[in-house]
């Protein structure tokens, strides 16, 4: 964390004021996995998922079906990478694309191999813009509203807004104190758990006096013994 001093201009009643700026450093943090589900589109994704599974892996039940997602993983990160990186930059490449090609074939419409390359582009085009949808839908978490055509920057909005909901930079602990260290803020996070679910305990207690205490209502001694009797 940095903090800055920025002195201002005295104003019409002749007082100074400072200005001080709060700079939170940028955490890194380790990317989880995620699946998307316009992955499931894509012609190769079958294939690719079976050829990457049925790879043997010698070892253990447990340690075989550990190996083969994590392997997976890799194998669906590369798929990512190769058709739906920069998914909006694609979309609108595409865009360029098909408007570029659509003009050339209004100046000559009777130009077969335009036209055929005119629905191979669209075709193109038509699914980077599903993949888009479902990617910022899936990311934003929230339900699918009919707001009109794609509504890509509806979900993109709702996306880094919850994004932003999600992240503590600072806080006021018990006593009053600002933490805005990242590294002190997770510390007294987990202190706070720490005391709600409290510690072990050092010596083994005997619970069974108090939980009869507070139990009112318990089954009567002639029906103990019909619970505990043998079945016939």
């Amino acid at each position: 964390m940095k903090q800055m001093i920025c002195p201002q201009r005295a104003g019409q009643y002749g007082s100074n004021t400072v200005l001080i700026m709060t700079v939170f450093p940028c955490i890194q943090k380790r990317r989880s996995f995620k699946f998307f589900n316009f992955w499931l589109q894509n012609p190769s994704f079958k294939d690719t998922l079976i050829q990457s599974w049925a790879e043997p892996v010698i070892g253990r039940p447990m340690f075989v079906l550990s190996t083969k997602l994590k392997r997976l993983k890799s194998v669906l990160r590369k798929l990512n990478l190769e058709c739906y990186s920069n998914i909006s930059k694609r979309v609108c490449a595409a865009k360029e694309e098909l408007d570029v090609i659509q003009e050339q074939l209004f100046k000559t419409p009777f130009d077969l191999v335009l036209s055929n390359t005119e629905k191979e582009i669209l075709k193109k085009y038509v699914e980077l813009r599903i993949a888009e949808e479902s990617f910022l839908k899936q990311k934003s978490r929230v339900k699918w509203l009919a707001l009109g055509d794609q509504n890509s920057k509806y979900f993109h909005q709702k996306m880094c807004s919850h994004r932003a909901r999600n992240t503590i930079l600072s806080f006021t602990d018990s006593s009053g104190c600002l933490i805005d260290d990242p590294e002190a803020v997770k510390q007294e996070i987990l202190g706070y758990y720490v005391g709600l679910l409290g510690t072990a305990f050092d010596r083994k207690v005997d619970a069974l006096p108090t939980l009869n205490l507070a139990i009112q209502s318990k089954v009567p001694v002639h029906f103990r013994f019909q619970l505990i009797a043998p079945v016939t």
